[in-house]
């Protein structure tokens, strides 16, 4: 987790940014879920309202971070699963866990909040069904 909070790749990230000449299926595979999960970002991005957006695609379950802007969550639940499962190849087997996160008002200047690493990491780690409860997390 420090190492993410640094800047450097961990998991699949890392593993896609193996850039050896001839890459393994291993790393093909993590490229392109990778790459599903950067379009559902983008996605997720261009709706009014979202200031971040994070996916996190694991061996069964997907976990989508969607910070936005103070008040109601710009999307249900339902709307934000719909845009991740469409811009994946294969659904995954399990669920799609969403948090929602209020971010600062839009006009916080550069060099506030930081990015979503934090709130990752314990998606990660799964701490007791946590983001299968859809909880909402304040600020």
């Amino acid at each position: 987790m420090l190492l993410a909070t640094l800047g450097a790749p961990e998991g699949l990230d890392a593993l896609a940014a193996d850039d050896s000449l001839i890459p393994t299926k291993e790393v093909e595979r993590a490229r392109a879920l990778r790459a599903e999960a950067g379009e559902a970002e983008a996605a997720l991005r261009r709706v009014s309202g979202v200031q971040e957006a994070r996916v996190v695609r694991g061996a069964s379950t997907v976990n989508v971070v969607l910070r936005h802007d103070p008040g109601p969550p710009p999307l249900s639940d339902g709307d934000v699963r719909a845009i991740v499962l469409a811009a994946l190849s294969t659904p995954p087997p399990g669920a799609v866990d969403v948090l929602f996160s209020a971010g600062p008002p839009p006009d916080v200047p550069a060099g506030g909040p930081g990015p979503l690493v934090p709130i990752l990491g314990l998606l990660c780690l799964g701490l007791g069904g946590w983001a299968a409860r859809r909880s909402v997390l304040r600020r």
